[in-house]
């Protein structure tokens, strides 16, 4: 915020000698001292829909702000007004970017340069696993959400059959995936595509309601129905004796049945697509597998809708290339 009030107060100073100059001073100085005023109103704009984003969001903005200079200012041009708040939302919209600072300086201007500070965002999986978990394995959570962001990364490995002690010191479990993002370290799908949410409106919606709902729902799908799914997926894979299976098939179909009229009302857990979709169609794909949503008709609608998505498509795809080329 201060370099963009110093940024800010170079282009008033610029303005009060053209002003000068052309016998307006009394006039522009109200306008040019409004111009601080201005860069507290652009943080408060209210935004009364979550879909009022990108350039939609930027024109009334520009709109907005450009009426307070003319308002402040009748003698100055109005083009004059909206010239400089659509810079004003550019410096705004910039400033708020990752990656991105302001320069000032002597000059009038306000010059931009993007810091090569992005850090590099690094996927850690498996470099084999059995065919049966195939397309199943957590890291394909991470690329979906990278490829719906369309946020670069790249993708290394790590010994399945010999979890080392650099593993463990990346994930304590010696599970997969974890992801680095600079010198940050995570592990825990949830986490991770918590982190993520923050550096994409494609993942977490904007508004304060919509992005407690999203959270809400992430902890929902691997507290309330992963917690149920996973241990029911352990007779159907043959790994405990199925004979014992039916408290666990009580279990998932009371959290199915309490899911099913929530997806039966909304197309998305938070409004619009966010993480907790990522979470909850993942797991509720390794119910899908067993057959195990045919009395949910609501959820399995919801998983053909999420997984027909381009971002999962890829995501997919790329996992089992990754593990077929080391057969």
């Amino acid at each position: 915020m201060a370099a963009l009030l110093a940024s800010l107060m170079g282009f008033v100073r610029t303005d009060l000698e053209e002003a000068k100059q052309q016998g307006m001073l009394g006039k522009c100085l109200r306008a040019s001292f409004l111009g601080v005023g201005l860069i507290a109103a652009a943080f408060t704009y209210p935004v009364e829909s979550p879909a009022m984003e990108g350039t939609a969001h930027d024109l009334r903005l520009v709109v907005w702000v450009a009426s307070l200079g003319v308002h402040a200012c009748p003698g100055c041009a109005p083009s004059r007004c909206v010239a400089g708040a659509t810079s004003l939302v550019a410096v705004l919209r910039l400033n708020t970017q990752p990656g991105v600072a302001l320069v000032t300086g002597p000059t009038s201007h306000i010059a931009l340069h993007r810091e090569h500070r992005m850090a590099e965002l690094v996927l850690t999986t498996y470099d084999w696993v059995p065919k049966t978990p195939r397309g199943y394995v957590r890291d394909l959570r991470v690329r979906w959400a990278l490829e719906e962001a369309g946020l670069p990364y790249r993708v290394e490995s790590t010994p399945f059959r010999n979890r080392n002690a650099e593993h463990l010191t990346h994930q304590p479990f010696a599970q997969v995936p974890w992801l680095t993002d600079g010198d940050l370290s995570l592990f825990e799908s949830g986490a991770i595509l918590l982190h993520l949410g923050e550096r994409s409106p494609a993942l977490m919606p904007a508004d304060p309601r919509g992005r407690a709902e999203a959270i809400e729902w992430v902890i929902a799908a691997l507290n309330s129905v992963e917690m149920a799914s996973l241990p029911w997926s352990f007779f159907q894979f043959g790994m405990a004796d199925k004979a014992a299976s039916k408290p666990f098939d009580d279990f998932l179909k009371l959290r199915l049945d309490r899911l099913e009229p929530v997806l039966a009302g909304r197309d998305w857990l938070a409004g619009s697509f966010s993480v907790a979709d990522i979470l909850m169609a993942d797991v509720l794909r390794l119910v899908v597998r067993f057959d195990g949503l045919a009395a949910h008709p609501a959820c399995l609608a919801y998983v053909g809708r999420a997984t027909t998505r381009p971002a999962f498509t890829k995501a997919h795809a790329d996992q089992m290339a990754h593990f077929a080329a080391a057969d």
